[in-house]
């Protein structure tokens, strides 16, 4: 499988690397010649001098990995040419815009999308002892972001809508606030409600430190996750405890793993549908 690069800042970097690792690296592009060049010499690639170079002939999908205000517009040029895509979250920034991305692409291509908390060992591993809790908290704090073009409900807050989503359904959200300061969203919280469970889901970029953690509790069982250490456990009343430690898990090469079986076999992969889900969501904490 060949896939290109669209992107090569920060992040978009850690996918050249994952993929050249993986051999599946063929190509990238940025608007920002200079770093497309060196980010290419350093990983032995080649450079796009536009999207447009980018085809279904060349390629059997791209990563979108440039700023968030940016992924509508490039993803929909993809898609016109016939590409597969995995776009990092969010695919669009608003939710009208994540509904045309998923019409267009049906029928024509696979999109899936960059959560990837879904391939966290301390989550995945219990995923079945979450779906059974009546309530789940999650909580993920930094000390601030590099993100400049969105808030912390679209850098941080729409992983942990996604896992909730994922775990349990059809979401009614019975509480939300929303801190921001010079005109943008820095903490979040809300109550979700899901048909029984439900999720309390805390963001902010104002802790003293990161802290990325999953509480859940249901009847008969407690499980806790540390995302950030990639380690979490699941007890329940009468038996040994579960462990797992994943700290030698490189999520994003699990990401690009199961991404590969999602386009050639058609395994599960959080997909774009997911995101118009989650993208609801963020729109009515945000409103």
């Amino acid at each position: 499988m060949k896939v290109a690069v669209v992107g090569v800042g920060r992040w978009g970097e850690n996918h050249v690397k994952v993929l050249n690792k993986l051999g599946r690296l063929h190509g990238v592009y940025d608007a920002d010649v200079q770093r497309a060049s060196q980010i290419a010499q350093k990983y032995g690639t080649f450079v796009y001098s536009s999207i447009d170079e980018i085809n279904p002939g060349s390629v059997d999908a791209a990563v979108v990995a440039t700023p968030a205000t940016t992924h509508y517009e490039v993803s929909k040029l993809l898609i016109t040419k016939g590409i597969n895509m995995l776009i990092e979250k969010p695919p669009a920034t608003d939710l009208e815009s994540v509904k045309r991305l998923y019409e267009m692409s049906k029928g024509k291509v696979k999109i899936g999308i960059g959560f990837i908390e879904r391939f966290n060992p301390a989550f995945a591993s219990f995923e079945e002892c979450y779906k059974a809790a009546f309530s789940i908290y999650f909580y993920r704090l930094a000390t601030g972001s590099n993100v400049k073009d969105v808030g912390v409900v679209l850098d941080l807050m729409i992983h942990d809508i996604n896992l909730a989503n994922h775990l349990f359904g059809n979401p009614k959200i019975l509480l939300k606030r929303v801190e921001r300061e010079n005109g943008r969203d820095i903490t979040a919280e809300a109550v979700i409600d899901y048909a029984g469970s439900r999720a309390y889901i805390i963001s902010s970029w104002k802790s003293p430190s990161r802290f990325r953690k999953i509480f859940a509790f249901s009847d008969s069982a407690f499980a806790e996750a540390d995302l950030a250490g990639k380690n979490g456990s699941c007890s329940e009343r009468g038996k040994e405890p579960k462990l797992v430690d994943g700290k030698d898990t490189d999520l994003l090469e699990a990401e690009h793993l199961q991404f590969e079986r999602f386009i050639t076999r058609g395994d599960p992969f959080p997909d774009i549908s997911e995101a118009v889900n989650d993208m609801k969501v963020v729109e009515e904490i945000l409103s």
